[in-house]
């Protein structure tokens, strides 16, 4: 795995990571300070900020972030 720069996505604020995997060229990331494990993927950076955007909504939904304990 290879770390794309300092590039990252925001979302309803929530940051995440953009990665590139060297085996098989996939984008992937994940949700930045919160506890939780939160991943996402895409084969474009479309697709990635879709996923991404989707993941931050779907945290929020079931109630992922109920608690200011789960932030670091």
């Amino acid at each position: 795995m290879m770390r794309l720069g300092t590039d990252v996505l925001q979302h309803k604020g929530y940051f995440s990571s953009i990665e590139v995997s060297s085996e098989d060229g996939c984008l992937f990331g994940r949700l930045l300070s919160i506890r939780a494990l939160v991943s996402y993927e895409g084969r474009t950076l479309t697709e990635l900020r879709k996923s991404f955007e989707e993941a931050v909504d779907d945290y929020l939904v079931t109630g992922g972030c109920s608690s200011s304990e789960d932030r670091d």
